[in-house]
């Protein structure tokens, strides 16, 4: 994950066509990333935590110039990543078997 996240967060400025698939590859790796925490039974908060530490690091590795399309792409893998989890528990609770006391 933190491979295929830095290849795209680094990646050149997009064009206009790119740039759409850019922040399509980003929702999608989001979503993978928030199912693969959520079956692990990672809290949402320490991912968004996990998450946000990367990011950190990528703009401090760096130029500001750089920073709005990074921010922009992480937003995209950051909304992923809530979207994906918030399916799974929903799922997860929705299919549990009640304990019966």
């Amino acid at each position: 994950f933190g491979r295929r996240l830095l290849s795209l967060l680094l990646q050149e400025a997009p064009l206009r066509r790119r740039r759409q698939d850019a922040l399509d590859e980003s929702l999608m790796l989001g979503h993978e990333y928030g199912a693969e925490m959520a079956d692990r039974g990672v809290s949402l908060k320490d991912t968004i935590e996990a998450f946000v530490f990367f990011r950190t690091i990528v703009l401090d590795s760096t130029n500001s110039r750089s920073w709005g399309q990074i921010l922009e792409l992480a937003d995209r893998v950051l909304l992923g990543v809530v979207e994906s989890y918030q399916k799974r528990m929903t799922y997860i609770s929705e299919n549990s078997v009640p304990i019966n006391h």
